[in-house]
């Protein structure tokens, strides 16, 4: 298999590495402001949230980011880059957030429409997440040579987790004096600036153009040649077979904070 980013000057290449490290410190470091197992189930249950709801949002991320991958696969396999989905993406994303940082104040006494706020918000963040998914990948198979991807992973996961734990410190100082409504409206602004630069330093990476090789199966043959797959290959099963218990766990994670709270 040829490597794409074998052609790039060696300086793109390091700039590529560098700026895909970046982008998981600031997104990490965001998300883990508004974590969706342990700050997001305390927020809902302040507003009297039934607890499948609870469930069904810490589920969402997930959902959200596998889901669109079935349209976003015929579609970018028609364009030379795949960069331009991405930005799209990103701006959904931080818009969401922004959108629901602004009206968390404003609608702190009326928590019903907080939280069909909320919903529609977070809604739309976890689903551009799965626009995303797709054009992120692709564009790093592009600019980062196949012998760095171990390093590049690895470093990305490193210090997305440094800033995982400060901001779980941060969210630990703020919510410490209580859960009102304007601590909550700036851990999602502090989220909304963290997660919007990750993605505004990413969109500069430089893609370059490669030939589309056309898929020939829509989101349906997709699906069933995954059926398919299931039936012949004892490894896929496997592995289908562990990620579902693994998101029976995740529905059930943030009522572990709950109980703690």
């Amino acid at each position: 298999m040829s490597d794409p980013a074998a052609a790039l000057p060696e300086g793109e290449r390091r700039r590529s590495f560098r700026i895909g490290v970046w982008n998981s410190a600031l997104y990490m470091g965001g998300e883990g402001l508004v974590d969706a197992n342990t700050v997001v189930p305390v927020f809902l249950a302040g507003l009297g949230t039934p607890n499948w709801l609870i469930g069904c949002s810490a589920a969402l991320p997930d959902f959200g980011w596998f889901l669109p991958q079935f349209a976003t696969v015929p579609l970018l396999s028609r364009r030379a880059r795949s960069i331009g989905l991405y930005r799209l993406a990103a701006v959904l994303r931080g818009l969401s957030f922004a959108v629901l940082a602004a009206l968390i104040v404003p609608l702190a006494a009326h928590p019903a429409a907080l939280l069909a706020v909320f919903l529609a918000c977070y809604g739309v963040y976890s689903f551009s997440g799965g626009l995303a998914a797709v054009p992120f990948m692709e564009v790093v198979g592009r600019t980062v040579p196949q012998a760095r991807l171990g390093a590049f992973w690895a470093q990305r996961l490193f210090w997305g987790g440094i800033t995982t734990v400060l901001a779980g410190l941060l969210v630990r100082r703020l919510l410490h004096g209580g859960t009102e409504a304007p601590r909550f409206a700036l851990l999602f602004g502090l989220a909304t600036l963290l997660v919007t630069a990750g993605y505004a330093l990413f969109s500069a990476v430089r893609e370059p153009e490669l030939p589309p090789t056309p898929e020939r199966t829509g989101p349906l043959g997709m699906l069933r040649e995954g059926a398919r797959l299931l039936a012949r290959d004892a490894h896929f099963r496997r592995l289908l077979a562990a990620r579902g218990p693994l998101s029976a766990w995740f529905a059930a994670a943030p009522f572990i904070p709950l109980f703690a709270v």
